[in-house]
């Protein structure tokens, strides 16, 4: 991945000023989630992307965030070289590398919440062991919660949904393990695995997820994921990741 430094020195300092404003707001940056993760989309598919907190049968709003899209958040991407864009055919593809795309991505968040993530040993939390999960599906949370807490009662848990709320939950105190969806709002669980390895290499990290592409499993062990677990419709897929969890803090 092009590291931070990298990022800042890419076209030098007005065009990194000119990104990171260009990339403040999230429906932008879950545009270049999704292109990062499949190349090149259509305007539609995209209009679910950014909606996804939204009623999505709601034609009206459908029709505002559509033409959002094509007059003023598509066009800034493509006028910063980070998408190209076809106003016919109405399709968006990425202008660079995706390995970019994570750098800028991750020099943003940095940007947005600055300070350090804190490390096990600088924390004064106590004896107590926690967990922090990273899910946006609720349900999901609070079945893995559940299994985690049903495995060893003195667990502490904490669940978010975003990696903007688990960076700020780092910042704060330092957790035993992180347990993360791989597909977040705005930003991805592999973002956040990168940014945890920047300043605590040996932290147990466990990506729960349902993407199949070979690429994000060889990017993640890239990062030094800790392990996998698959999403599936089988329930002791939950103690099972309660497992792997447990023994990768267990051994730390």
């Amino acid at each position: 991945m092009m590291d931070t430094e990298a990022a800042g020195r890419a076209g030098g300092t007005d065009r990194t000023d000119a990104i990171l404003e260009g990339i403040k707001t999230q429906r932008r940056r879950r545009i270049l989630c999704h292109l990062r993760r499949c190349g090149s989309t259509t305007l539609t598919k995209l209009v679910d992307v950014v909606e996804t907190e939204t009623d999505r049968t709601d034609e009206v709003q459908r029709g505002l965030t559509h033409s959002s899209l094509f007059r003023l958040d598509v066009p800034k991407l493509e006028c910063l070289g980070l998408v190209t864009f076809d106003p016919v055919g109405e399709r968006v593809g990425l202008a660079v590398e995706r390995r970019e795309i994570d750098g800028w991505l991750d020099l943003a968040i940095r940007m947005d919440l600055g300070g350090e993530i804190t490390t096990r040993e600088e924390s004064t939390a106590g004896d107590h062991r926690e967990i922090l999960i990273v899910e946006d599906d609720p349900d999901s949370a609070e079945l893995i919660a559940y299994h985690l807490q049903s495995a060893d009662e003195a667990l502490v848990v904490t669940t978010v949904s975003t990696v903007e709320a688990a960076m700020r939950v780092l910042q704060n105190r330092s957790v035993d393990g992180i347990i993360s969806d791989l597909r977040l709002p705005a930003i991805s669980g592999l973002d956040l695995l990168r940014l945890v390895r920047t300043t605590d290499p040996d932290c147990p990290f466990v990506l729960f997820t349902g993407c199949d592409r070979e690429e994000s499993a060889v990017e993640a062990l890239e990062a030094d994921v800790t392990g996998f677990v698959r999403k599936s419709a089988n329930p002791d897929q939950f103690a099972k990741l309660a497992h792997k969890i447990n023994s990768a803090v267990e051994a730390r």
